[in-house]
């Protein structure tokens, strides 16, 4: 959500389906009301030179996810940008809503800074804290399901990741999900969804995660 007018906040939802229109809900009212009241939704629609706008044509919404964004999941709006992934392209988008631009890149990639890689699928995402300095990913499918991390500059760290035989037996496969961090900080959660397993982290500094 952009509550930068807290009158008129601005909802962002993301539709898991190869031809998932991203819509954008701008409220009539606020609080209680901002969802009860009425507003207007428009969907995203990519240009393919790097621009993007708003259509009140789902077709056309559906028709450009289809080509560029198919089955997003996470989303996260901090500061004027927006923040999506999509799942089969392995892709984060980045939208300017000033500028009205957008860049993709693809999500982990080579190895990273920590163990393994993230080589499958982006699923939900979540910032830290309230200077985002980290992007928090969960990962849908693969061999060695895991939680990763993106900084300021676009470096990619493991955070956990399981291990055949080790930590989750069979979890070839499974997905991380449920990303989380306590309101100090001091704590992450993240689960492995079939498996059943519930994971807290802490730092041995005693530091929050950022």
């Amino acid at each position: 959500m952009d509550n930068t007018n807290p009158y008129k906040p601005i909802f962002f939802l993301t539709e898991d389906h190869v031809s998932g229109a991203l819509r954008r809900f701008i409220a009539d009212g606020n609080g209680w009301d901002s969802l009860h009241v009425g507003g207007t939704i428009t969907f995203l629609y990519f240009y393919g030179d790097s621009n993007f706008d708003w259509t009140t044509d789902e077709g056309l919404g559906r028709q450009s996810a289809a080509q560029y964004y198919p089955e997003t999941e996470g989303i996260s709006y901090h500061d004027g940008q927006l923040y999506f992934v999509t799942k089969t392209r392995k892709a984060l988008f980045i939208l300017d809503l000033t500028n009205m631009t957008y860049k993709q890149e693809i999500v982990g990639g080579d190895l990273l800074s920590g163990r393994g890689s993230f080589n499958s699928q982006p699923d939900q995402i979540v910032f830290a804290n309230i200077k985002k300095k980290y992007l928090y990913f969960t990962e849908d499918g693969g061999r060695n399901p895991g939680v990763f991390a993106r900084d300021e500059s676009g470096t990619y760290y493991t955070i956990f990741q399981g291990i055949d035989g080790y930590y989750l037996g069979e979890e070839d496969g499974d997905e991380t999900v449920g990303v989380a961090l306590t309101p100090d900080r001091q704590k992450l959660y993240a689960g492995i969804q079939d498996a059943g397993i519930l994971f807290e982290f802490t730092r041995d500094d005693g530091m929050p995660f950022e």
